[in-house]
C-alpha cells in the first residue's frame, strides 16, 4: 500500500506503532505516546548506572599484585594466598589502613568484620574491612598519627597522607590512586629478597610490567588501586618541619611503590536475568 500510494505510509507507521503498543499493553507496560514505541524499537544500548544499581554497593578485597606475583586476598571465606609476615605485604596493610578515611561504626565488636556499618568511600570501605582482621585499624591509627593529608580529587587522581613514626623517629608519605598515577611517581619498588624487604630500582621494564598486570586486573571487571610510599628524609622533614597542603612542601616524586589492590562490587542477584529480559525483549 505505501509502496503504490504514498499518502498511505502515515497510517501504515500509526498502525504499526500501535499494534506494538498493544502487544506492550499486554505485558502490562502502559504506552502514553506512540512515538515512545517508535524509540524503543531502535535502541541499541541502554546505559545505566552501576554502582548500586546493577552492583551491591559492596566493595571487596579481591587480588594483590606486590613482590612481581598476583595474591588473592581473604574474601567470603576464600583461602588466603598472601603472607602477612612478609614485610612488603605489612607496609602494604599499613598504607592502605593509614591512607583511608573510612571507619566502623562504634558497638559493632561482636558483628563478623564483613557484616559490619561503615562510613566513608565504598573503596576504603572495603579495605579496612580486609584490613581489621590483620590488625585493628584504630590502634594502628594511633601508634602512626596523621600530620598532613591530601584528598582525593580529579586532578592529581591520589590521595596521600603523612604519618609520624613515633618510635623510629621519622615521618612517612603513604598514597593511593588510580594506578598509572602512582607508577609514574615511583622510581623504585619494595620487593622480598632474601626473607628481608629490598628497594629495587624502578625500571622501565617493570613499570611495564605493573601497567601490565593493572590492565589485566581491570579486564576481570575490578577497580584497581596503586599504592606506594616513602619514608621521609629525617634531615629535611625532621619533627620540627610543618607541612602545609597549598604550599605542597611535601614530596609527591621519587616514591616506593608497594602493589595494586583490586576491588569488586558484587552484582545483584536479579541483574543477570534483568539483562537477558533486556536482551530478548
Amino acid at each position: 500500500i505505501v509502496a503504490n500510494v504514498p499518502e498511505g505510509l502515515p497510517a501504515t507507521v500509526t498502525m504499526c506503532l500501535t499494534h506494538a503498543a498493544h502487544v506492550m499493553a499486554s505485558k502490562n507496560v502502559l504506552v502514553k505516546s506512540l512515538e515512545a514505541v517508535e524509540t524503543l524499537g531502535s535502541t541499541s544500548a541502554i546505559c545505566s548506572d552501576k554502582t548500586g544499581t546493577l552492583t551491591q554497593n559492596r566493595m571487596t578485597l579481591m587480588q594483590f599484585f606486590y613482590n612481581l606475583d598476583f595474591y588473592a586476598a581473604a574474601h567470603d571465606g576464600a583461602p588466603k594466598s598472601y603472607n602477612k609476615e612478609d614485610p612488603v605485604f605489612k607496609w602494604l596493610h599499613k598504607v592502605m589502613t593509614l591512607g583511608s578515611k573510612a571507619q566502623f561504626a562504634p558497638g559493632q565488636e561482636d558483628i563478623p568484620v564483613l557484616q559490619r556499618q561503615a562510613f566513608g568511600d565504598a573503596t576504603e570501605t572495603g579495605m579496612i574491612k580486609f584490613c581489621e582482621p590483620i590488625e585493628s585499624i584504630e590502634k594502628m591509627r594511633l601508634e602512626y598519627p596523621k600530620i598532613m593529608e591530601l584528598a582525593f580529587n580529579s586532578k592529581n587522581k591520589f590521595a596521600l597522607s603523612i604519618h609520624e613514626e613515633p618510635q623510629a623517629g621519622y615521618r612517612f608519605l603513604c598514597m593511593k590512586g588510580a594506578p598509572e598515577r602512582i607508577i609514574e611517581r615511583c622510581n623504585r619498588m619494595l620487593i622480598l629478597e632474601d626473607g628481608a624487604a629490598k628497594e629495587i630500582p624502578l625500571d622501565a621494564a617493570l613499570k611495564d610490567k605493573l601497567n601490565e598486570s593493572n590492565e589485566d586486573l581491570g579486564s576481570r571487571g575490578m577497580r584497581v588501586l596503586g599504592v606506594c610510599m616513602s619514608i621521609l628524609d629525617t634531615k629535611v622533614y625532621n619533627r620540627d618541619y610543618v607541612f602545609d597542603v597549598e604550599a605542597e612542601n611535601y614530596p609527591t616524586n621519587n616514591l616506593c611503590f608497594l602493589g595494586l589492590a583490586a576491588l569488586i562490587d558484587p552484582p545483584k542477584e536479579t541483574v543477570p536475568m534483568a539483562v537477558h529480559k533486556c536482551q530478548t525483549a
